[in-house]
């Protein structure tokens, strides 16, 4: 069953690739626990695949998570071989559908909680990328990016890179921010212009 639905999700026709990959999400959360452990590297290399060259990230990007959920730490392994896609996907130069980005930063939330260690080498590139959606132009994608954020900065830090951020950023002040800071500016010469 599941060589037919790979092969569906490797058709040409988006409508196939996208319900290939429901009916996938479907069989993985029903499926026992056991069979897919059993199948994991098989399925994982599959979904793989399907991630890089299938116009349904979507619908893919659903279909890890339930996995994710399903196998729990046993992903772990596999976690490594899935960021750089998820990267690319958050990536404004790309120009994904909102839709992917959304549910990329949905499937780090569920891998920073659920395989936290797997994860933790990749923690400061995937924090760099959700920065950059936190300032998305759609709410449910900052909110997601908001989320995500909080996990992953629970995370272990990796070896070798100690409390450092990978690359630390000045933060740029909100519109709140550079008023009160004019308003305080203001305020001052007048406060000596008294004394």
């Amino acid at each position: 069953m599941l060589k037919l639905l790979f092969a569906a999700l490797a058709s040409p026709t988006k409508h196939l690739q996208v319900g290939a990959a429901l009916c996938l999400t479907r069989v993985i959360q029903n499926a026992p626990v056991q069979a897919l452990q059993a199948t994991l590297s098989f399925i994982t290399g599959k979904l793989l695949e399907a991630l890089q060259s299938s116009r349904s990230q979507t619908q893919v990007i659903e279909a890890l998570i339930s996995l994710v959920l399903a196998v729990e730490r046993d992903f772990g392994p596999h976690c490594g071989q899935f960021v750089p896609a998820l990267l690319d996907f958050l990536r404004p130069e790309t120009q994904c559908d909102w839709t992917v980005r959304k549910i990329a930063i949905d499937l780090f939330y569920t891998l920073a909680n659920i395989v936290k260690e797997a994860l933790a080498p990749f923690k400061y590139d995937i924090l760099e990328a959700l920065g950059e959606t936190r300032t998305d132009k759609l709410k449910p994608v900052r909110e997601a990016s908001l989320e995500a954020i909080t996990v992953v900065k629970e995370l272990p830090s990796p070896k070798g890179r100690g409390r450092q951020e990978a690359s630390p950023r000045v933060k740029k002040p909100s519109r709140e921010e550079q008023q009160r800071q004019s308003t305080r500016l203001q305020q001052k010469p007048k406060a000596s212009a008294r004394a």
